[in-house]
């Protein structure tokens, strides 16, 4: 594996750092290729209890790097047409990945968030950005439409018009109106960013982490559900996590009048 982006392990958390930082953490091969082992790699994890994606240094992710763009000019427009869609194709399977993951995932934002990289702010499940934090999808700025999900979520998140215009026009936002528009949840002085993303993780962490995980899906696939399915499974859910340890010890604290402890499994 490749040092573009680095996974580090502490205890049930995992961190999955975009390593980049002399270009904003711009996305070159290496890097989505990076993302993408990841991505397959992290599934088999049982033991989780919550993911951070953060940037290394100053800025989360500045989008696919321009350089990398240059050097695909130098090739057909066939041949970036066959080039992409094989990358692309690979590339949203971590996408997919990281949506389907029974764990929740947390976007820790410094500085820019362009492109391919707010992308990965909008299909992770939770996102905190410092007051310094600018989001931009941008790629209109190249020629190009987006990718990462981009496309799927935004207009969930922000409506379908507001998503257009964020779309056509390519404007940065900076973070109190991408908290007012619903993209990010709080934002937090830059050095109070790490404290603040730690105190989310620990309160995570000891929640039930398979109820938590049966909720992610539900709400990620209410998006595309009917009312019918959409009920059918929330009783197959609620009735998955209702023989879990952890229910019995919601319901064992709550009668006894103390705080759960709750074990994740």
């Amino acid at each position: 594996m490749t040092e573009e982006v680095l996974l580090k392990l502490n205890k049930n958390i995992a961190t999955i750092k975009f390593n980049r930082p002399e270009v904003l953490n711009a996305m070159n091969e290496a890097f989505g290729k990076c993302l993408i082992d990841i991505s397959q790699e992290i599934l088999s994890y049982s033991s989780l209890k919550c993911i951070v994606f953060e940037g290394e240094g100053d800025h989360f992710c500045a989008g696919g790097d321009i350089n990398m763009f240059g050097k695909i000019l130098e090739l057909s427009p066939d041949e970036r047409k066959a080039h992409f869609q094989k990358f692309l194709s690979q590339l949203h399977m971590s996408i997919l990945n990281f949506i389907n993951l029974p764990v929740p995932i947390i976007a820790k934002v410094r500085g820019a968030a362009a492109g391919f990289g707010l992308s990965l702010v909008l299909c992770s499940d939770l996102a905190i950005a410092s007051t310094d934090a600018k989001f931009n999808l941008a790629y209109n700025h190249i020629g190009l439409s987006p990718d990462g999900g981009s496309t799927f979520f935004l207009p969930r998140l922000v409506g379908i018009k507001k998503a257009k215009e964020i779309a056509f026009l390519g404007h940065r936002l900076d973070a109190e109106k991408a908290l007012e528009l619903g993209i990010i949840n709080r934002i937090t002085k830059n050095e109070q960013l790490d404290s603040t993303v730690d105190a989310l993780i620990e309160e995570l962490s000891r929640g039930p982490t398979k109820a938590i995980g049966l909720t992610k899906k539900l709400i990620n696939q209410s998006l595309y559900s009917s009312e019918v399915v959409q009920l059918e499974k929330e009783t197959e859910f609620f009735s998955l996590s209702s023989a879990t340890y952890d229910f019995e010890e919601g319901v064992k604290s709550f009668l006894e009048k103390r705080k759960p402890i709750f074990r994740g499994e």
